[in-house]
């Protein structure tokens, strides 16, 4: 009997723990996509800036430090230190850098959850009924009740938890079935009344902009921020974006190419079908282009995207051949005037 408890208690550990393991998967990678979206903040870009001057390790943090890493955290819902600090201290104590959200250390700024808990990511879980029945009536009305007691008070739209009474003096291996029934279906008239509400879910104390990315599947996520680094940067449209998706037909280094041809074209490409009766012009998948650059867009800002709020980064001229003394034949030199002409036209 002692050898088969073991085994069962050795059993649960282990399910435990991959349980554990698959919600610290799915909260890393909602923290994973949570940095991509930070480091394209400006307010994270102009503290990197600062965290670059301070000396290592950061020990004293001057003012302006403290204001921008003060609305950074206020912003996002998460500690914010710097890699290059991290990655000092790790060394100076010996240890091995194992950030868990960025583990290679690629990115300039290292982020945790400021709870320290999975509880925002976390969908369900189990909550003890620890009241005791007095009577063996009682008892039997739970049992035949199927072991589970629904809240008395039926669940509004806007509500986040289920709390479900079980009583485990009497629960048996054969009832698993009944429970997952009966807990499913009080899950799926709850969903159901939420969107005929519409209803937005919601994860507690989380920037709400943020939870259509999260929802999202990664190809999708990733693909929003390549065309959002691409209008951001270059200041393409959702068309030409489209354009390259198309004709580079998924292949990650045929777009780049394309993306090299234009970008340093001295105007913009007109790419596109006329629509008949219509004063348009489209490109399969605008549309989706469209929609990733904006929910990307407003997870950063904050606000609604428009077009005269995003403003074109430009490296410096620093030709590899010439360095800032080129002639005018300079290939190096010629892209970047062209890129500059398209960019910021006269």
């Amino acid at each position: 009997m002692k050898k088969k408890n073991d085994v069962q208690r050795l059993e649960d550990l282990k399910e435990e723990e991959q349980f554990r393991r698959a919600q610290k998967k799915e909260y890393s990678l909602y923290l994973k996509r949570k940095l991509q979206l930070i480091i394209r903040d400006p307010l994270a870009e102009e503290l990197i800036k600062e965290f670059d001057k301070l000396p290592l390790p950061h020990d004293d943090w001057p003012e302006v430090v403290q204001n921008l890493h003060e609305k950074l955290v206020k912003k996002w819902n998460v500690h914010i230190l710097s890699t290059k600090d991290q990655k000092y201290r790790y060394a100076l104590s010996g240890w091995t850098y194992d950030e868990f959200v960025d583990l290679k250390g690629e990115y300039p700024l290292v982020i945790g959850n400021i709870t320290d808990t999975l509880e925002p990511i976390r969908v369900w879980h189990v909550t003890p009924y620890t009241e005791r029945f007095k009577t063996k009536k009682q008892k039997l009305l739970i049992h035949k009740d199927r072991i589970i007691k629904e809240p008395e008070i039926g669940l509004f739209p806007e509500d986040d938890k289920l709390l479900i009474e079980i009583d485990l003096n009497l629960i048996k291996l054969n009832d698993a079935r009944d429970v997952k029934k009966t807990i499913w279906e009080y899950i799926a008239r709850h969903i159901k009344k939420r969107k005929e509400n519409k209803v937005e879910a919601v994860i507690a104390n989380e920037p709400q902009e943020i939870l259509p990315l999260y929802r999202c599947r990664e190809i999708t996520f990733n693909k929003y921020l390549r065309w959002y680094d691409i209008n951001a940067q270059e200041k393409l449209g959702f068309r030409i974006i489209a354009f390259i998706e198309k004709e580079s037909k998924g292949n990650p280094i045929k777009a780049k190419e394309l993306l090299g041809k234009i970008k340093y074209m001295s105007k913009k490409p007109k790419v596109g079908t006329p629509v008949k009766g219509k004063n348009k012009v489209e490109v399969e998948g605008e549309d989706a282009v469209e929609k990733g650059v904006k929910l990307i867009y407003k997870a950063i800002h904050r606000k609604s995207y428009r077009i005269k709020h995003i403003e074109a980064m430009t490296e410096e001229y620093n030709c590899p051949q010439h360095g800032n003394e080129c002639s005018a034949e300079c290939s190096y030199q010629i892209d970047w005037y062209n890129r500059i002409k398209r960019i910021y036209p006269a």
